[in-house]
């Protein structure tokens, strides 16, 4: 099966809702140590063992996953997963932690929950899943070229 790729982009590049339903506004301020993701971010949408989607993270500092089609960057569909159910966000040095906006099934990193409203490292090729879907979320990035300076004296 093949994969698709798709860019996270903002809210308003999103399929938008029907005229009847009203966006819902996100109870989120980020941190002020907020960052853009670092070079070649991005998840890999994992389904019963095959990859279905790519997406490329990039051009904001954090993205908003869940059911709440018009208001969230990565539209999710299972039931278990809340309307606006967690925010992958960036930090200044490139680091990326997700952030569980209060779901009612809540979200797990490598098979472990996290807990609620609290910044939990993703590491890169850590798997996250959200409520009771079986999708996978793998996250990577190219690592960093810098090396720190080494002093030949």
């Amino acid at each position: 099966i093949g994969s698709t790729m798709a860019e996270a982009k903002p809210a308003d590049d999103v399929m938008k809702a029907p005229e009847s339903k009203k966006p819902l506004e996100v109870n989120y301020k980020p941190p002020i140590w907020e960052g853009a993701p670092p070079s070649g971010a991005k998840l890999e949408i994992l389904k019963e063992g095959s990859i279905i989607k790519t997406i490329l993270l990039k051009d904001k500092h954090h993205f908003l996953f869940g059911r709440q089609e018009g208001t969230v960057d990565v539209l999710c569909e299972h039931q278990s997963i809340s309307r606006m159910h967690l925010i992958l966000q960036f930090k200044d040095n490139g680091d990326a932690y997700v952030y569980d906006l209060g779901s009612t099934h809540g979200t797990f990193i490598n098979k472990r929950a996290i807990p609620s409203r609290e910044y939990v490292k993703l590491n890169n090729s850590d798997l996250f899943k959200m409520g009771e879907s079986t999708r996978l979320y793998i996250y990577s990035c190219e690592q960093s070229e810098e090396h720190e300076e080494i002093n030949e004296k």
